[in-house]
């Protein structure tokens, strides 16, 4: 969970070059398709400033997904949602 700054998410093409996926904020969070799926990351996420992040491992954030079933759901959208987008990125 990005706490304080800005990152960029992105996904380096066959071709060497990267693209931007998204830019993440304050309030914001990534990494939790690799949790939920087990599958490896297609995509990097990169510091545009200074950051300052909150660190939840697999058993925190299925902690916090199960104590709330808004913010559950909430999660689990937003990973099918990146899944989708990262293996666009990657065809």
């Amino acid at each position: 969970v990005i706490a304080k700054g800005e990152a960029i998410v992105v996904h380096r093409e066959p071709d060497g070059s990267e693209r931007t996926l998204n830019t993440l904020h304050a309030g914001d969070y990534f990494g939790e398709v690799g949790i939920l799926t087990g599958h490896a990351r297609n995509a990097t996420v990169r510091a545009k400033t200074s950051l300052e992040v909150l660190a939840l491992d697999a058993d925190g954030l299925r902690s916090l997904m199960s104590s709330s079933q808004k913010t559950g759901d909430e999660v689990a959208r937003v990973a099918k949602s990146r899944e989708r987008i990262e293996d666009g990125a990657a065809d």
